[in-house]
């Protein structure tokens, strides 16, 4: 069995990792066209994301013998352990050196990217000049680490792997959902949504948890439901209890759960009408005093990073619109919110010269105290316009708002074909950012 398929996903990933093994296998052959194998491979990324099952199949296909270097103690101990694997190494020649999580060799904060640790590394590196060692390196977060280590010559091919896309999510999700007894009405696409930008151990996770789940309740199947219920207990911390025996909320009254379902469902339908199908799940839950919500989006379109974050703001606001049509209520639970739609704003202005080049924030930071001040009069005045938009936009759809925000406060949660379905028995007015 190719070791390369127990990668699931990241088809361009593994074909680079494919054409690395070759030339350690097959060097002779690049040898006679005057080409050498890269020196060392760098595969970085967030925690969880399957950089060491890459590494490993790496290994396996390379059919080199290998020595792995982690750091297991501190001090000058586990600087002689970098060295002796080297070493080892080197007199092992053709072979592989692995250093596992290598931003972790030295305490990680960005003052100790010369830590002795970091320097031997580097040095035991350049010592193997000419010789046939190849370097293979996991990391988190490079900007721990030196940059003269992290230049061609040391680590010549640089990966980064990232939170899988809609793809490989569920290309993994399927994966693991393979030996499961599933019930028929589990919903791939509405799983990956769910779980967007989260690891591949995160995945993994949220779908044992769900058997666990089916498990304790001596269901004969994992249903979308269990599915459900671990990804808001794993991925989005919810309290168990206000899961599974969370109180249906009276949305007729101003009380503070029933605030909590409006303006969810504000959020939930100003996107659905910028962007239709992109809400994955809106949670609204209570019990015992405990109230969680939250809108989780879907994939991302393809529309352009500028018209994200126009729409972005819009939704940003749509909690404290919600409530202002619905009760006439200040939202004092949108300060958040309205943070991030400020920052937004302020990016467009200040980076992206939206309201024109004067406004433009200049190299170095030298605006003058006058253009900073009318910036900020801008970004305002800009907060104020989006939030009349905002407004528009649900009460031309305020029978949608109203269907949801009733369903919601009945179930407490609501995922992609249920929103689907409430938007079908609605009069949608679309919006045009």
């Amino acid at each position: 069995m190719n070791a390369f398929n127990t990668i699931i996903g990241y088809e361009s990933i593994k074909q680079e990792l494919v054409q690395i093994a070759d030339t350690l296998k097959n060097r002779e052959v690049y040898e006679a066209l005057g080409a050498s194998s890269p020196r060392g491979l760098m595969l970085y990324g967030k925690p969880g994301v399957g950089k060491t099952t890459m590494a490993d199949a790496l290994i396996k296909e390379s059919r080199r013998k290998s020595f792995v270097c982690r750091k297991a103690k501190g001090g000058d101990s586990f600087i002689d352990d970098i060295v002796e694997t080297f070493k080892k190494a080197e007199k092992d020649a053709p072979s592989l050196v692995l250093l596992d999580d290598l931003d972790k060799f030295a305490n990680e904060d960005n003052g100790h990217r010369d830590a002795e640790e970091y320097v031997t590394v580097q040095a035991c590196i350049d010592d193997l000049r000419g010789k046939e060692v190849f370097v293979l390196a996991t990391v988190n977060n490079t900007s721990k680490l030196p940059r003269s280590l992290l230049r061609h010559g040391r680590f010549d091919r640089q990966i980064e792997v990232p939170t899988p896309n809609r793809a490989d999510s569920e290309a993994i999700i399927r994966h693991y959902l393979e030996k499961k007894k599933l019930g028929v009405e589990l919903d791939i696409s509405l799983v990956a949504a769910m779980m967007r930008g989260q690891s591949c151990a995160t995945l993994e996770t949220v779908v044992n948890e769900a058997g666990l789940l089916a498990g304790y309740q001596r269901a004969d199947r994992i249903t979308q439901d269990h599915i459900v219920e671990a990804c808001l207990s794993c991925v989005f911390r919810v309290p168990s209890n206000c899961i599974r025996d969370g109180q249906m909320i009276d949305c007729s009254t101003t009380s503070q759960e029933s605030q909590v379902v409006w303006h969810e469902a504000g959020h939930a339908v100003v996107r659905d009408i910028l962007n239709e199908g992109s809400v994955a799940l809106v949670s609204a839950r209570c019990q015992k005093g405990q109230t969680s919500g939250f809108v989780i989006p879907g994939f991302d379109e393809d529309s352009s990073p500028f018209e994200e974050l126009r729409k972005s703001v819009l939704v940003d606001l749509a909690g404290k619109a919600a409530l202002d049509i619905q009760f006439g209520l200040f939202d004092l639970g949108s300060s958040n919110d309205l943070d991030v739609a400020y920052n937004h704003v302020h990016t467009l202005v200040k980076d992206l010269a939206y309201s024109g080049f004067y406004y433009f924030q200049k190299p170095f930071g030298c605006d003058s105290d006058h253009i900073a001040e009318s910036r900020e009069t801008i970004v305002a005045t800009l907060m104020e316009e989006y939030y009349r938009k905002t407004r528009t936009i649900l009460m031309g759809n305020r029978e949608y708002l109203e269907k949801l925000a009733g369903e919601l406060a009945k179930k407490g949660v609501l995922v992609s074909s249920d929103i689907a379905r409430i938007r079908s028995g609605c009069t949608i007015v679309p919006f045009a950012v």
